[in-house]
């Protein structure tokens, strides 16, 4: 395959423009390192099955047309034993089984089949993330950021403006049907240690379930990368450190001493074999044998190791990284307030408009007013909380600071008309949950907060909600 191919396949399979519900370093994992595993087991499996793998030669041996194969099939099936240049070939059959003992490599015939687990071990994460994103929170989220995507596609700006709508449509109400409306001393006990230490409850309601989640994947992968190499050292029968191996096959490479010195992957390797004829004693020959496998093996494994390495490597920092940006109130605050400033919503720039110019800066300082920045606060503590601001971070990664900028915009719109110093929002357990749901204006503002096309479905989702609502609270209370 020429480079012109390999870039037009690239691009026809758009690897670069990959969206889900996580990042950059998870994609090394489950895209990359799948696809590169996929290319070395096709390989590895038509040169062992589909052409010859061994070649092996008998100086003296019993006559017959098919002994040849038949000694090839044995030696490839029971393995073969790696001597030396400065050694000596051993004379009778103990001295045969004891280094048969010690140096036997019989791993040929299951590489095909290692590298199709490996395959399957690193993309298990991705199945286990979706499952529980589709079927745990409420929504599909990888549709949502494939949508976000979508939208910097899009030929014209109002199929991109539709797009955009929709993600911050479905956000709203993902955010909305997670709201905290429990009441008690505990529930307010959990939701102040939240505010102090975001992952110390994990609840949906309290808006920490998929960030938990999500860090359990990543121990996932980073946990697979650890028993990808351990695997590899096991089926080379290496009894060094795990992260030794490696270094030291590419040592023994760069010093050009060849691969029988290292009896990792050696290209000429002995075979003894033991035939009884009938009325005889039993007979045994020795033969020589050539892997022209392993020279695909070798590459292969070299390669293998320090691909997985990296990915190890940058799984580890991503966590870190994180924990920085989901860990504290300021760093969530501050994501959300890049996006107003860089872009600040339309009601601000109203304000601004119908002002004096000479008393009043431009739009984006009014984000800097300290009672916009309290509300800004709010916003991020009481609506998006750990796991919006988490959605945030992944629409950035997937769709670009355009696009969510956008969306950002809707949803804080949203918070200023709609939820902003409602009782029920800031202070669930000072709310009578009686009055303050069942109020008209709040029945509007709640109504309005979700698109639906048909007023008379909307309004049916909205009762059956109030009606279940104060059933919903008695029962935890009474778990309580």
């Amino acid at each position: 395959m020429s480079g012109v191919d390999f870039i037009t396949l690239y691009n026809k399979y758009q690897l670069r423009k990959f969206v889900g519900v996580d990042d950059w370093v998870d994609r090394l994992s489950y895209v990359y390192s799948v696809i590169i595993l996929l290319g070395f087991t096709i390989l590895v499996t038509s040169k062992t099955y589909l052409f010859s793998p061994i070649a092996c030669h008998m100086p003296t041996a019993p006559q017959g047309a098919n002994f040849k194969k038949y000694v090839e099939s044995v030696c490839w099936v029971l393995g073969t034993v790696p001597i030396r240049e400065n050694e000596s070939i051993p004379q009778n059959g103990r001295n045969w089984e004891e280094l048969s003992e010690k140096r036997r490599i019989n791993y040929y015939q299951w590489v095909p089949f290692v590298l199709g687990l490996q395959c399957i071990m690193f993309y298990t994460p991705r199945l286990i993330w979706q499952s529980i994103s589709f079927n745990r929170l409420g929504t599909d989220l990888n549709l949502l950021v494939s949508k976000a995507n979508q939208a910097l596609l899009e030929d014209t700006e109002e199929k991109s403006r539709r797009c955009i709508e929709h993600v911050a449509r479905s956000l709203e109400r993902l955010l909305f049907v997670h709201r905290d409306y429990r009441k008690g001393v505990f529930s307010d006990v959990r939701r102040q240690m939240t505010s102090y230490f975001s992952f110390f409850f994990v609840s949906k309601r309290l808006g920490t379930w998929t960030v938990f989640v999500y860090f359990c994947i990543k121990l996932l992968y980073l946990s697979n990368t650890f028993l990808q190499l351990h695997t590899m050292r096991i089926l080379l029968n290496y009894d060094t450190s795990l992260f030794l191996f490696g270094a030291k096959l590419l040592r023994a490479l760069l010093a050009d001493s060849g691969w029988n010195e290292t009896l990792f992957f050696p290209r000429k390797s002995y075979c003894v074999i033991s035939l009884r004829h009938l009325g005889t004693v039993q007979n045994t020959f020795a033969g020589i044998c050539a892997l022209p496998i392993n020279m695909f093996n070798e590459k292969i494994f070299i390669f293998l190791y320090f691909w997985i390495s990296i990915v190890m490597t940058l799984t580890l920092l991503s966590i870190p990284i994180w924990f920085i940006r989901l860990g504290t109130q300021r760093w969530r605050t501050a994501i959300v307030y890049k996006y107003l400033r860089i872009h600040p919503p339309d009601h601000m720039k109203d304000e601004e408009s119908s002002k004096n110019s000479s008393e009043s800066p431009n739009a984006s300082s009014k984000v800097d007013d300290p009672a916009v920045r309290s509300n800004v606060d709010k916003f991020v503590a009481k609506f998006l909380r750990v796991d919006g601001v988490f959605l945030i971070h992944i629409l950035t990664a997937n769709a670009g600071d355009v696009v969510t900028t956008e969306i950002v915009n809707l949803l804080w719109r949203a918070w200023v008309q709609r939820y902003a110093g409602r009782l029920e929002w800031e202070h669930p357990s000072l709310c009578d949950s009686d009055d303050a749901w069942n109020h008209p204006e709040t029945k509007a503002q709640t109504l309005s907060a979700f698109s639906f096309d048909e007023e008379n479905d909307l309004r049916d989702r909205h009762d059956s909600i109030k009606s279940s609502r104060p059933h919903v609270i008695q029962s935890i209370a009474s778990r309580q």
